[in-house]
């Protein structure tokens, strides 16, 4: 990681914190649906094309090696879906544009270099009062049989603000790996890390969506690998074992 200039001060931040701003607003924005969140990633890199001499003032460096990744990869992944698909002109605007998640990933990585600490307590916020939030909604369901986002149990599943889509097992699943690189980073304690994986589980579980449910047990087992998480892995596998 390139390290920040000592100069940065000087310089006007005004642009950058309204990245900051939207990035911030992203992964909430996912839950309006995907066109608020397309269009918040379009405000992004429009600023950020606009101002990208001044990023450059930043001389921040990325590993060769990993850009030689990434467009090996893009190459790899259209030419398979050019000799693969059967609508090729329909395939291709879904992977064409895949460059734009390198370019948001370094985006990030000048924010983190920025923001440092501040990026990841605000990142790990924004995320952290919706699943407070799907779990309190989903308490008033269970005991007083209205939520407060007006959702109801469909077919023993619940959704939360996605109502009718039934997809906040999905949701939460896409975030959680985010949520838990915010908490290592900001080294929260281990208790912290463990009541939120709980907290994430009960509310996938609640969803009803098993490929969800899947992805959180394959993750789970994968902090089996982390000696740092090792107990309470293992506490939270006997209580969910117990409990559901």
């Amino acid at each position: 990681l390139g390290k920040m200039p000592s100069n940065l001060k000087s310089i006007d931040l005004n642009h950058t914190n309204l990245i900051f701003l939207f990035s911030i607003l992203l992964i909430p924005s996912l839950i309006a649906g995907p066109l608020i969140s397309e269009i918040i990633i379009f405000i992004i890199f429009v600023i950020f094309i606009l101002n990208i001499k001044f990023y450059k003032k930043l001389n921040l460096s990325i590993d060769k090696n990993i850009i030689t990744f990434f467009l090996l990869f893009y190459i790899y992944i259209n030419l398979n879906t050019a000799f693969n698909s059967t609508s090729i002109d329909m395939s291709l605007k879904n992977t064409l544009f895949y460059f734009r998640f390198f370019l948001y990933s370094f985006i990030f990585f000048i924010l983190i270099n920025v923001y440092q600490e501040k990026f990841f307590n605000y990142f790990f916020y924004s995320i952290f009062i919706f699943l407070i939030f799907f779990f309190i909604d989903l308490l008033f369901l269970i005991l007083f049989e209205n939520s407060i986002s007006g959702s109801k149990f469909i077919t023993q599943r619940f959704s939360s603000l996605f109502g009718d889509e039934l997809v906040m097992g999905g949701y939460i699943m896409k975030i959680l790996p985010s949520l838990l690189i915010c908490l290592i980073f900001l080294k929260k304690s281990n208790y912290f890390i463990f009541f939120v994986l709980i907290f994430s589980g009960i509310l996938i579980i609640s969803s009803g969506e098993r490929t969800s449910f899947a992805h959180f047990v394959i993750l789970f087992f994968s902090l089996l690998i982390f000696k740092r998480f090792l107990k309470f892995s293992i506490i939270s596998l006997i209580l969910f074992s117990t409990i559901f």
